[in-house]
């Protein structure tokens, strides 16, 4: 028997929950044993009824195209709303050699992505990015753990899983929902999986509502507007939910049956081997200048010396470890006075209140001052809001609006002619400069209109120190590539 397996939920997965239910039915859910399974068959029965019978238990491949509004909570262009960004997606699997490929090409926040994850031949997973025309091969990458969330991502194929045999953990409480009453089959699929919930319309055996339970979520999918290709149904428009925060809707998901082929799927011979990445599996202080350090693993914080007391730049969490690596490397123990975000996006602020801890005054734009100031748990946070050129010690900070954010603080030291940014540049690769996107272009018109003579760029993202002069050098039109790079279907017409 075919079983379908689906691996905890990836870092955009997020989780829904809805309003609860006005009326519940008087029965109790119970355990799933042998004898329950009387109660069970009967509800599969009219999942697979409802989805195509024997066309959907015979199902082999599967193509679903989406063009999804997606928000990303905290992450938005400005603090007031969240902006629905475009993703488009194109998924299509082979369900009987368990091979699969996923394309998505993304337009966030003034940066342009394509990207694909594709099954390799010889086996693994291959991950693709097409503006830089490199690949990463995971050998020892899994079907079902790299594709689970697109298992779970369209409700064809959550009913093919129970039609299938996917683990029944569980049948919960009837519950009245949308004005229909329906059946919910708690799911286990794998014994490392997240326990998921489908809710099955009683009258018609369509999956209405699929719900995850992470360890501090909830993740609902809701899906509506249904249609039948081939013989077989899928739902058009899926709605999905964190929580109470609706975070993604996609009202016109197309779905091919039966037509994938592996040749469809393969990984194009002109592309090459990702270059060699600096290593950030450690924490590291990086030596600047004698007064500036930029110190981390995998997120960096940047302290300059101002004398008297150190100033940081990042709020990231962990930045108490940072800092300790950073006083352990100076053999000192001055007290840190300011900490400066660059922006308001949930990342860059989530160490504010280690930052509070350390006793620091937390300077940032006034949107992100808005938001602190809105958290109850930053009440007692000493807070200090920037103007639109400033200086805070020795550094200068310049609030500007970028593509990324409409407030964002660039920040220049002086000695070194160091700037620090976010978000906009990351370098991560040993032996040259690595790729600029749109983002980045913005990040040179600016620092050249406000006239900085800039030596050295840092992120917070990246641990390595790029010069300025081999960022301009892969800030040009033939390093950048198109914006819909190797004229891609995906995103040729867009």
């Amino acid at each position: 028997m075919h079983r379908i397996i689906i691996y905890p939920l990836a870092l955009m997965m997020l989780s829904v929950s809805q309003p609860a239910c006005a009326q519940q039915s008087p029965n109790v859910g119970v355990e799933t044993t042998a004898v329950d399974l009387a109660q069970v068959t009967p509800i599969i029965a009219r999942v697979k009824a409802a989805y195509g019978g024997e066309k959907l238990e015979n199902l082999k491949s599967l193509r679903v195209q989406t063009d999804r509004g997606l928000a990303w909570p905290g992450q938005g262009q400005t603090a007031d709303f969240v902006e629905f960004i475009s993703d488009i997606s194109d998924f299509q699997v082979d369900l009987i050699n368990e091979r699969a490929s996923r394309e998505r090409w993304v337009s966030q926040n003034g940066g342009i992505y394509l990207t694909r994850q594709v099954s390799a031949p010889d086996g693994g997973v291959a991950y693709i990015n097409y503006n830089t025309g490199t690949f990463e091969l995971h050998e020892e990458g899994k079907f079902h753990r790299s594709f689970g969330v697109e298992l779970t991502g369209t409700d064809t194929l959550i009913a093919y899983a129970l039609v299938k045999g996917a683990d029944v953990t569980a049948l919960e409480e009837p519950v009245y929902y949308l004005g229909k009453w329906h059946d919910r089959i708690k799911m286990k699929i794998a014994p490392t999986n997240p326990e998921s919930t489908a809710y099955i319309e009683r009258d018609t055996g369509l999956i209405r509502r699929f719900e995850v339970k992470l360890q501090n979520d909830s993740w609902n999918a809701i899906f509506d507007h249904y249609e039948t290709s081939n013989g077989i149904t899928y739902a058009r428009e899926r709605m999905d939910y964190r929580n109470d925060e609706m975070v993604q809707i996609d009202p016109n998901r197309r779905h091919t049956f039966n037509n994938v082929r592996w040749s469809k799927l393969k990984l194009e011979d002109d592309l090459v081997s990702t270059p060699e990445e600096v290593d950030i599996s450690k924490m590291t202080v990086e030596h600047m200048t004698p007064s500036i350090h930029h110190a981390g693993q995998e997120d960096y914080s940047t302290f300059i010396d101002a004398g008297d007391y150190i100033i940081g730049i990042n709020p990231y969490d962990g930045l108490k470890d940072r800092f300790k690596a950073y006083q352990d490397d100076r053999g000192h123990a001055k007290p840190l006075r300011y900490v400066l975000a660059t922006h308001h996006h949930r990342d860059h602020i989530s160490g504010v209140s280690e930052a509070e801890e350390l006793g620091a005054i937390i300077v940032g734009t006034p949107m992100t001052i808005k938001i602190l100031k809105a958290d109850d748990a930053h009440k007692a946070a000493k807070l200090q809001t920037l103007a639109i050129r400033d200086s805070i010690g020795p550094i200068q900070t310049y609030t500007i609006a970028t593509s990324h954010a409409a407030e964002y603080a660039l920040i220049y030291i002086p000695e070194g002619k160091v700037l620090y940014q976010d978000d906009h540049y990351n370098a991560d690769l040993v032996g040259g400069p690595s790729h600029v996107n749109q983002n980045g272009l913005e990040l040179q018109k600016r620092v050249n209109e406000l006239g900085l003579d800039v030596k050295i760029i840092l992120s917070g993202h990246a641990r390595k120190a790029e010069t300025w002069i081999d960022f301009e050098k892969s800030a040009t039109k033939e390093t950048l590539g198109d914006i819909c790079p190797r004229n891609r279907e995906i995103c040729r017409d867009q």
